[in-house]
């Protein structure tokens, strides 16, 4: 008699697409700020950044 009806091979699928779709979720969220950062670089005055990225003749990062 065993505790649990779910064979060891199942147990293991089961991990295997838990990890699949929780190794997705982070490519998803990498991609998500990556695409985040491009804009920011792109876009040095929408976002109201500390101003590292904008021309030093822009020192306070104005528009």
């Amino acid at each position: 008699m065993t505790v649990f009806p779910i064979e060891g091979r199942q147990i293991l699928t089961y991990a295997l697409w838990l990890l699949g779709l929780a190794s997705l979720a982070v490519i998803a969220m990498l991609v998500a700020g990556v695409l985040d950062l491009v804009h920011d670089l792109e876009h040095p005055y929408d976002n109201g950044w500390s101003g590292w990225q904008c021309p030093p003749e822009d020192a306070p990062c104005k528009p």
